[in-house]
C-alpha cells in the first residue's frame, strides 16, 4: 500500500470509531432509533468517503443541535409522551440523503458546485427543523403559510415569528459551518459569496417545506375524535386520509426541502 491509501485506512478507522461513539450515545439517548443509527452511519460515512472529516462538521452540527432542539421542545410540549420519539432511518435519509449523494457528487465533479449543493441541502434542513423546534416555544399559534389563518401548534405549513427566528439562525449557523470545507482560492469565494448562497438556499427550502406542507402534505381525520393528524392511528383507532396526497408524508416533504435548498444554492452558484 503507499502512502496515500494508508493514510486514507488510518483515517477512516478513526472517522468509523468516532461515529461509533457518537452513534451509541445517540442511540442510547433515543436520539435515533436502530434503523436511524444504521442511516446515520452509512450517511456520516459516505460523506466522510467522498470528502473527508471537514465535510462532516456541517453534518454533525446539523445533527447534533437538531436532536437537542427536538428533546427540548418535546419536554415542553404539555401533551409529551412518556419516552421521546428517537428519529427513524427514513428521517435520516430525508434530511441527509442530498447531502449525502452531493458529497459523492464532488468525486466526479469536483468545485464549488457540488459544495454548494452539499451545503445549501443541509442548511434548509437546518433551517426547518429549528423553525419546528425553536416555533414550538412560541406563545401565539401559528398561522398557515397560505392563508394565514391560525391553526394548531404542529400543523403541517403553519408558521410563527418565533419559528421563522429560529429557522434564520440554523440557516446562518449551517452556513458558517460551510467554511471549514472551502480551502485556498474557493475559501475567499465562500466568505465573499458562497456563505449568502448557502443562507438562502436554506431560508427558501425552509420556505417550500412550509408550503408542500400546507399544499400537499396527506392529513388524516381520527374516527374516534374526529382530530386532523398526521398519524396513522389516533385514539388507538386506524386514522383515515382526510386531504392532500396520501403518500406524501412529514419525510417526503423534508426531503423535498433538503432537495431544494441545495438545488436552490447549485443554480445559484452558477450564476
Amino acid at each position: 500500500m503507499d502512502f496515500i491509501s494508508i493514510t486514507f485506512s488510518y483515517h477512516l478507522m478513526i472517522w468509523l470509531l468516532i461515529a461509533s461513539v457518537i452513534g451509541i450515545y445517540s442511540y442510547e439517548a433515543r436520539f435515533l432509533d436502530l434503523g436511524g443509527l444504521i442511516a446515520a452511519m452509512i450517511v456520516g460515512t459516505v460523506i466522510f468517503i467522498s470528502g473527508g472529516i471537514r465535510w462532516i462538521a456541517p453534518l454533525a452540527l446539523f445533527f447534533l443541535l437538531s436532536s437537542v432542539l427536538t428533546r427540548l421542545a418535546t419536554s415542553r410540549q404539555k401533551e409529551q409522551k412518556a419516552e421521546h420519539s428517537p428519529r427513524t432511518a427514513k428521517q435520516v435519509f430525508a434530511n441527509g440523503g442530498v447531502a449525502a449523494l452531493a458529497a459523492l457528487g464532488q468525486l466526479f465533479y469536483p468545485g464549488t458546485g457540488m459544495q454548494l449543493l452539499f451545503l445549501g441541502s443541509l442548511a434548509a434542513a437546518t433551517s426547518d427543523t429549528w423553525s419546528t423546534e425553536i416555533g414550538s416555544f412560541s406563545k401565539s399559534k401559528p398561522r398557515m403559510i397560505t392563508t394565514f389563518e391560525v391553526v394548531e401548534q404542529g400543523a403541517s405549513g403553519g408558521i410563527t415569528l418565533t419559528g421563522i427566528a429560529g429557522g434564520t439562525a440554523g440557516a446562518v449557523l449551517l452556513g458558517l459551518s460551510g467554511i471549514l470545507i472551502f480551502t485556498g482560492d474557493s475559501l475567499s469565494y465562500y466568505y465573499s459569496l458562497g456563505i449568502y448562497i448557502v443562507i438562502f438556499a436554506g431560508l427558501s427550502g425552509n420556505i417550500i417545506d412550509s408550503l408542500a406542507g400546507a399544499l400537499l402534505q396527506s392529513r388524516l381525520v381520527c374516527a374516534v375524535c374526529g382530530t386532523i393528524t398526521e398519524n396513522d392511528l389516533h385514539c388507538d383507532e386506524p386514522t383515515n386520509h382526510a386531504s392532500g396526497i396520501k403518500f406524501v408524508d412529514n419525510e417526503v416533504v423534508n426531503s423535498v426541502c433538503a432537495l431544494s435548498g441545495g438545488v436552490i444554492a447549485y443554480v445559484v452558484g452558477q450564476i
